[in-house]
């Protein structure tokens, strides 16, 4: 069996950045969009397109949208990570500074305004090479 660095899979972080994750082992919702991305619960419901009163972090009543893109977002912020060495500060300053290569807005934005899978096309582009 071919190992898992195999480019099919490298779109998925390998690492794990602990902030995101309760003593148990279970990935704490909130802190992912809350860490880098300070997300509001506004900008929540538009990502995962729902009402903002159906915004809520526990894993009994979350709306299955909203855990969806909230572990897209949590994967691109791992994926950053790596890409930054495993520095956190890095890595929340680069979601917030505005980016030339993203249209001149920062990461955060483009996962606010519902472009999550654009970021993460670049992200890919920029790992396999294809982007200086």
């Amino acid at each position: 069996m071919e190992s898992l660095n195999h480019s099919l899979f490298s779109n998925i972080a390998t690492t794990k950045i602990p902030l995101f994750y309760k003593k148990n082992g279970e990935l704490d919702y909130r802190q992912v969009v809350s860490i880098f991305l300070k997300l509001t619960n506004d900008d929540l419901a538009k990502i995962a397109n729902i009402s903002v009163k159906s915004v809520r972090f526990e894993n009994d009543r979350m709306p299955t949208a909203l855990k969806e893109r909230i572990i897209e977002i949590k994967n691109v912020c791992e994926l950053v990570a790596e890409m930054m060495g495993g520095s956190l500060e890095k890595t929340q300053l680069w979601f917030t500074t505005k980016n030339q290569m993203l249209g001149n807005i920062t990461p955060r934005d483009m996962i606010r305004y519902g472009r999550y899978s654009k970021l993460l096309d670049i992200l890919m582009d920029i790992k396999s090479g294809n982007i200086p």
